[in-house]
């Protein structure tokens, strides 16, 4: 409960102890249970429900397969922090297995989760568009996340300089799609009276969600309350907003009752985002020095049809090391999938992983130290630009982990464990 200076958090107390409340944690009075009903296709239209029966189970108030359309407003939102401007039960189009096809509102959780197994509904394929193959292309000019960094980046010939490099080392690495799973998964409470709305939710981004349902539903901002008092982990998830929250307001409105929401753990998978598979082409130049002459890195990322996320792996390789000629580029895979989204250490982790992978390799080649090799190409200033850094203390951080690490003294070909090599 204290951190390195002393300092006690103001929520520490609460969450040690159990006492601080979560969106999952809060109950409205007469509100409903909601459980959705994901699609069982990745690609298609929904022809058909059969609700009957799951709508006699004891305790169920409603089953919607239908919510209204979005208020105008809606089509000006910037995504992010808006996730995706797809929403589900707006039409018959599938395009993402586990997509909300249905929604049963009931009495219990119990009651809700019991008659969604009952929900049937019938379907029309076609085909499924892998995104792991598809082809790659450039991202969309409207996609919100595309304007984040410089899809194309040149800086000098990197292209000539590679090819003229004494030295070179090349190589591809791919990282598989990463699901975040907080301990508190997303959760909202949606209620309205008087024509305003108050919502629970399991969010970081408070404003973001105020917004976007107000923008939703055509009212203004102050007519949405939004209370979020504690969040139990978010890994990105919570960032944005996602369409279990905008239809949960609807369902809360349609019904004319408070609607409670929290998504199952399978959810987690299908509903909100994950760091997308990525897939990063990376290539070095060098003189016998070590001095980095060309760096080429391309990356792909997978996404949906429905929108173009793009995960700028990319961006260290134009900020980290001095190198007269830099070229990056993002490419996107899009498929049948939900939209991918951050997650914990966006960018730099995937961006510096390839990179730093790389650079291993260039050190190997030249016989060199991975460690000599990042001092000899250490950047005073931004390689962009040559912008100079407020403050910055890498080298210093390297020469403390080399001390802590007895990196120099380490023994020569790496430490052995039996036949495996320790890192």
């Amino acid at each position: 409960m204290t951190g390195i200076r002393g300092a006690t958090r103001q929520d520490g107390p609460a969450k040690v102890t159990g006492a601080a409340e979560y969106a999952a944690d809060y109950n409205a009075a007469g509100q409903v249970y909601a459980v959705l009903v994901g699609a069982t296709i990745s690609a298609g239209r929904v022809s058909g429900y059969d609700v009957d029966e799951a709508q006699r189970e004891p305790g169920v108030v409603q089953v919607l397969t239908e919510l209204p359309a979005v208020d105008e407003a809606f089509a000006a939102l910037p995504s992010p922090p808006l996730a995706t401007r797809f929403l589900p039960m707006q039409s018959d189009v599938v395009h993402y297995w586990g997509q909300p096809v249905a929604m049963v509102l009931a009495e219990s959780l119990e009651a809700a989760e019991g008659a969604a197994t009952y929900v049937r509904v019938f379907y029309e394929r076609e085909p499924f568009i892998d995104p792991d193959t598809a082809v790659a292309v450039p991202p969309s000019p409207e996609s919100g996340y595309g304007m984040l960094s410089d899809l194309e980046f040149r800086k000098g010939d990197a292209a000539g300089a590679l090819a003229r490099a004494p030295v070179r080392a090349a190589g591809t690495s791919t990282q598989p799609s990463r699901h975040g799973n907080p301990m508190e998964p997303s959760a909202i409470v949606a209620e309205w009276h008087d024509g305003r709305l108050t919502v629970h939710d399991s969010v970081r981004h408070v404003y973001a969600v105020q917004d976007t349902l107000a923008a939703a539903f055509g009212v203004a901002a102050d007519e949405v309350r939004m209370i979020a008092p504690h969040t139990g982990g978010g890994y990105g998830t919570k960032a944005f907003v996602w369409p279990h929250e905008i239809l949960t307001a609807m369902a809360a409105k349609a019904v004319g009752r408070p609607v409670k929401l929290v998504l199952t753990r399978q959810d987690m998978y299908s509903i909100v985002g994950y760091q997308p598979l990525m897939e990063h082409r990376v290539s070095l130049g060098a003189d016998e020095s070590g001095e980095l002459q060309a760096i080429v890195h391309e990356v792909d990322n997978v996404t949906a049809v429905t929108d173009d996320h793009v995960e700028f792996g990319s961006v260290p390789s134009k900020v980290l090391y001095a190198c007269p000629n830099i070229s990056t580029s993002q490419r996107v895979r899009r498929g049948n999938v939900n939209l991918s989204s951050f997650m914990r250490s966006p960018i730099d982790g995937p961006g510096t992983w390839a990179l730093g992978s790389a650079m291993d390799e260039l050190a190997h080649t030249l016989s060199m130290d991975p460690l000599t090799l990042r001092l000899v190409n250490y950047a005073e200033t931004d390689p962009a630009d040559s912008t100079p850094r407020s403050s910055k203390k890498l080298k210093e951080a390297y020469e403390e982990g080399a001390r802590r690490f007895g990196w120099w003294e380490r023994p020569k070909g790496g430490t052995r464990d039996g036949h495996r090599l320790v890192g």
